[in-house]
């Protein structure tokens, strides 16, 4: 069993902002605020995509629990790995202009 707190985004949806998967250690007020889930296996798992960040939501009147996928900036790593990318690119491109200059003055 979890409890799931969340806040209104609209009348009928609502995005998850805190799963408690033992809700008999929390105190009565907090578990009035929140949605009971019997199984947890009804929560569903996120996928790692890259550029994404996944949002948790909730329907409301029927409980259907589901994921958004929502576009976030790059982080350090992935900016690090596209300028390495880049530069392996930059310097692949520069190489071949130098044998192409080579060529045209006849020096290979």
């Amino acid at each position: 069993m979890a409890i799931l707190f969340y806040e209104k985004v609209t009348e009928t949806i609502g995005r998850v902002t805190n799963i408690h998967y033992k809700p008999e250690l929390l105190p009565e007020h907090l578990k009035i605020q929140g949605i009971y889930v019997n199984d947890v296996n009804q929560i569903p798992k996120a996928e790692f995509i890259e550029g994404k960040d996944a949002v948790l939501y909730i329907e409301l009147g029927t409980q259907r629990l589901y994921i958004e996928y929502v576009d976030r900036p790059p982080t350090i790593e992935e900016e690090l790995k596209l300028l390495k990318q880049e530069n392996t690119e930059v310097k692949e491109q520069v190489s071949s202009l130098e044998n192409t200059i080579l060529l045209m003055q006849g020096v290979i």
